[in-house]
């Protein structure tokens, strides 16, 4: 038990949770009285032991601080003498959830103290090699409330049905509904989302590590959670690496919303397209938009259309069908204009025509013609470069809002799949966490826990 309590104090200590808590409470208090009896680095502690031991009840902490030793409760700070009743631990918690989520305010500044604390605590221990690396992944899992939410049934005084009454116990959690397919289910809670670490492309492995945290009801400003996620790792380690997410936070078409502000942070997102945004989407400066990326306006008719394998029909599963796709898209990509230099800071990328970097030959680019041997001709190349197209200069310079579904990769390529898979990471942060032999996170039924 001693070393369980020493290690809660070492992580507590180590970003400074307990002097925050502390400081928030002093801010918040009002009133003056007798000194408190019982100090927040007892009740944190205790509250930490439990979790290191899969339990996490407000009702057993008073049976664990009393049947300490007396020089344990001391350098605690319990000064009590006749021993911590569950009324002070009660008392103590619902200061610190008070000072930290100001229920009486309706903005997103209600949120900003449990922010912090989240952090605090949820980055606690992190392994010092997941500094390393500068990449995360973004994903969020929901934690069903510890309440219900119910409708009842209201009548006059003359017996006269008038409407329904909601009676949420947990006023605070929110609905998530089932999807539309059938793919998730409806529940009744809050949203855990995390950044995680992740390896750099071909870098070594780091360890994994939570760099940022946000809880919410469920379903509240999915998006805005992920993205503050993503600012708060830039401002800690000063600089943001690749941000992998999947669908959910590129619902839109465009995806604008998420991808061109995690490109003002300095990252650089990697992500998968929803089927509303894979194909050909139309043409910028020439070029041929599809799956967000611009190729040559001589890419064949046979290749603008590629089908994906279904989403069951993973590597894993079936790998000669991801094989024949990865094939397709490798064709394909011959066409593709390549990126030249890195992406400015405003977000714009400038692109290189496909027979000027040497994969085309195309007789609208003199110096293509002295490719090697066994170059491909372009297919169908345009018999004239319009002025401010791809065709009309060796380079051309493309806006964020231009093509804002670019990435790195070509969606669907071998480079995008084995960049993407590292994801799975962040996917694997919650598997454990939920795991009832691992942490456990689950519903709590005795106490609300914030």
């Amino acid at each position: 038990m001693k070393e369980l309590i020493t290690e809660a104090e070492r992580l507590l200590d180590e970003n400074s949770t307990i002097t925050y808590i502390e400081e928030c409470i002093s801010a918040a208090a009002v009133r003056s009285g007798r000194p408190r009896e019982l100090s927040v680095r007892a009740l944190m502690v205790a509250l930490l032991v439990q979790v290191f031991e899969g339990r996490f009840l407000l009702t057993s902490v008073p049976k664990f601080l009393n049947n300490l030793d007396p020089a344990t409760r001391r350098r605690l700070g319990i000064t009590r003498t006749n021993g911590v009743t569950l009324r002070q631990v009660q008392h103590l918690f619902d200061r610190i959830e008070k000072t930290n989520y100001d229920r009486s305010r309706t903005d997103d500044a209600r949120y900003d103290n449990l922010d912090v604390l989240l952090n605090k605590v949820g980055t606690a221990g992190g392994h010092a090699d997941a500094n390393l690396t500068t990449s995360i992944a973004i994903d969020s899992s929901d934690i069903p409330s510890w309440g219900k939410d119910c409708f009842r049934l209201v009548f006059d005084a003359e017996g006269n049905y008038v409407g329904n009454e909601r009676r949420a116990s947990d006023p605070d959690a929110h609905w998530r509904t089932k999807g539309k397919k059938g793919e998730k289910k409806s529940f009744f809670g809050y949203d855990l989302t995390a950044a995680v670490t992740v390896q750099e492309e071909g870098g070594r492995d780091v360890p994994r590590a939570i760099k940022a945290l946000r809880f919410r009801p469920a379903t509240y400003k999915t998006t805005a959670m992920a993205l503050a996620c993503a600012a708060d790792v830039a401002a800690t380690q000063g600089s943001l690496g690749d941000v992998l997410v999947d669908r959910e936070y590129t619902q839109s078409k465009h995806g604008r919303d998420f991808i061109l502000e995690v490109r003002k942070l300095g990252g650089e997102p990697v992500f998968g397209l929803k089927l509303n945004q894979v194909g050909v989407s139309g043409h910028v400066r020439g070029a041929v938009i599809i799956d967000g990326q611009p190729f040559s306006p001589s890419l064949p008719q046979s290749l603008r259309v590629i089908h994906r394998p279904l989403p069951a029909q993973t590597y894993a599963l079936n790998p000669d069908a991801v094989k024949k796709y990865e094939d397709q898209i490798a064709a394909r990509s011959i066409y593709a204009l390549v990126p030249h230099g890195a992406r400015r800071q405003n977000g714009a990328q400038v692109y290189q025509c496909p027979a000027a970097a040497g994969k085309l030959i195309c007789p609208l680019v003199a110096s293509s013609h002295l490719l090697a041997l066994g170059t491909m001709p372009a297919a169908s190349p345009p018999k004239t470069a319009p002025r401010d197209t791809v065709c009309d200069s060796k380079f051309r310079t493309f806006t964020a809002e231009e093509l804002p579904l670019s990435q790195r990769h070509l969606h669907g390529s071998t480079a995008w799949r084995k960049s993407y898979a590292r994801r799975n990471e962040v996917e694997r942060l919650f598997s454990n966490a939920k795991d009832q032999a691992s942490e456990n996170l689950r519903r709590i039924t005795s106490r609300r826990v914030v």
